[in-house]
Formats: structure tokens, sequence, C-alpha cells
């Protein structure tokens, strides 16, 4: 199918799913990568972020995807004995290479890929520095106490274990999508995401953590603006499901 045809269907079906469906799904959607081949900007993601993946003592993170903003993970790992909120930033969107990516693709007959016009193929890629492969992760981290990190290991918890289909489709034209993962004793790793949660939600709540703790990362706001994060989607999980037993999670590599 043409890429024209392709983006044209897409924005047909995202203006008519219009934003009720953000309000109804206040909750992680399971992913299924694991069962199903990840499509091309998921693999890329993959590649690019693997460094900070594979490290044996990261023990939760968040893989933060915005429409026109470089993609980043936030997380949590134990260095030295010690937990660490930890950052990992590309310098450049990921996004930006995959019409590039997906035309190159093509050419050599892959699958899941497409074509777009040569010419844009040509201006695309001489706006682009190197490949994806090559674009450097900005890394920064920050300790964090033993207690702290075992009430956001909770939190994760709580949320990946309440992860389900969602109720209506969930799309839009733009937005960020935040992807939670974590190594969850007796289940191995879940995984779940949510995109643009509406205010006022459990999932705005969820996202709002991530985003404090990315900047507490790279030195933006205080261990006490994490804990009142964590604070505020505690007492949202008090009044709206069971509290989730944190001890069961052996706080794994995920």
């Amino acid at each position: 199918m043409k890429h024209t045809t392709r983006t044209f269907l897409a924005i047909a079906l995202l203006l008519l799913s219009g934003r009720h469906a953000a309000a109804t799904n206040d909750h992680l959607q399971p992913n299924t990568s694991y069962v199903v081949e990840p499509d091309l900007y998921q693999r890329m993601l993959s590649q690019v972020f693997h460094p900070i993946y594979q490290e044996r003592d990261l023990k939760l993170a968040v893989l933060i995807t915005p429409s026109f903003k470089p993609e980043q993970v936030v997380g949590i790992r134990s260095r030295d004995g010690k937990d660490e909120v930890v950052v990992a930033a590309a310098r450049q969107s990921i996004w930006g290479y995959v019409d590039v990516e997906s035309y190159e693709a093509a050419q050599r007959d892959e699958p899941y890929s497409y074509l777009i016009e040569e010419s844009d193929y040509k201006s695309q890629r001489a706006q682009l520095p190197g490949s994806y492969r090559d674009v450097p992760l900005d890394i920064a981290s920050v300790p964090v106490d033993a207690e702290l990190a075992k009430r956001i290991s909770s939190v994760w918890k709580s949320a990946l274990l309440s992860a389900r289909q969602p109720v209506e489709p969930e799309l839009g034209l733009d937005g960020t999508t935040f992807t939670f993962s974590m190594r969850v004793h007796g289940y191995g790793v879940l995984s779940g995401s949510t995109w643009s949660p509406d205010a006022d939600t459990d999932m705005h709540s969820l996202v709002t953590l991530a985003k404090v703790m990315q900047q507490y990362a790279t030195g933006n706001k205080a261990v006490t603006d994490v804990e009142r994060a964590v604070g505020e989607y505690e007492k949202r999980l008090v009044n709206t499901q069971p509290a989730v037993d944190s001890e069961k999670s052996n706080g794994g590599k995920i």
C-alpha cells in the first residue's frame, strides 16, 4: 500500500476516534510485542535503548515516546548496592528515521516496510545525520533512598498488574506514549502502555511520576517532588483498588 494511502487512512481513523477513549481507559494496556512481530519503530527503539535495558540491575523503566521530541527511558537501577533514578535520552528523535529506514528496507524486499516517494526519501535522508543506530544517549542518574525506590516499585507493579485491554480504541493525532515495564516475581516481565492520559486520572498521576523522576535525574526537581508524586498516585490507589503487596517483587532485571 502506498505511504500516502496509509497516512490518510490513519488520519481518518484518528479523527473519528476523538479523546473519549482516553478517559474511559484509565489503566495501562498490555503490550503484545512479545507474541506479535514488533513494527519497525519498535525494533529501532529496541536497538537504540539496548544499553540501558540490558543492565542487570535495572529494576523498572518507562519508555517515553513523544510525537515531536527525542525519546527517552526513565527507570530505577541498583549501583553498588544502592538505588538510583536513571534517565537515558536520545539526542535526536528516532521517529524521524522511520520513513527513511522503511524506504531502504523496502528496497531489500524486507517485510513490514513501505515506500515513500523517492524525492521525499532523498530530502529526509539529507536532513538526518547518519543512521539511527549512531544516535547517542545522554545518561544521567541520581541516588534515591531504598524506601522511596520500594514505593515507586510498588506503584509500577500495581499499574502493570492492573493492565487490561481497552474498552474503546485509544487513538489520537499527536501525543506521548508511556510504556512501563518491570519484572514481577511469578509473572515474568510485564509491560503496559498509556497514551497522553487526561488530567485527574490514575494514568495521568502515573505519567506525572515518570516525568518528575526524569526531572529529578537531570537536576530539575528535588527528591521531595518525587515523594509528592508517588504519594499522589498512592492516594488514588487506596481509593480505587486494593493495595498490591510489593514484597513479592524480586526487583530483578527487566
